[in-house]
């Protein structure tokens, strides 16, 4: 169970740390992968072609651009759809940013290790699997509590 924030937020501000988070790339818009990103949190655990079908549907629903992707206020706009899976609650979304900052604090620390271990042995075989390998589905990956389903009104 995870511990409770210890800084209250308003929920714009929850969903623009969200967005921030999603928005690798620092364009300020969330394209394709960006948005699989969100998708795999509320657990979409589809393959390639899956997520492009739904990305497509997405932004036919939304009027999104596809190659742009959404800005910040389409990504509001989609969290905030109540009864739809994509609807995230205020501890959905601290959930969603702690489990992101995680992921890259856990990145960050394998990283500086792999590039610690690579320039003392940079003649040694590398090898194939990779300790940042991530499992196709997120469902066990993360020990908070699995988000609820959209409630049917």
């Amino acid at each position: 169970v995870a511990a409770p924030p210890p800084v209250l937020q308003t929920r714009a501000e929850l969903v623009a740390k969200l967005f921030q988070a999603l928005d690798a790339s620092g364009s300020g818009r969330l394209r394709s992968t960006e948005v699989k990103r969100f998708a795999e949190l509320c657990g979409f655990s589809g393959d390639d072609a899956t997520w492009a079908a739904q990305y497509r549907a997405l932004c036919s629903l939304h009027k999104w651009d596809a190659e742009r992707g959404a800005d910040e206020s389409a990504f509001g706009q989609l969290v905030d759809i109540r009864n739809s899976c994509t609807y995230c609650s205020d501890d959905d979304l601290y959930e969603m940013i702690a489990e992101i900052d995680e992921r890259q604090q856990t990145h960050s620390s394998a990283s500086s290790e792999r590039s610690r271990r690579n320039t003392s042995k940079v003649n040694s075989p590398r090898s194939t699997a990779s300790s940042t390998t991530r499992s196709p589905r997120r469902a066990a990956a993360s020990a908070a509590s699995p988000r609820p389903a959209a409630a049917v009104a």
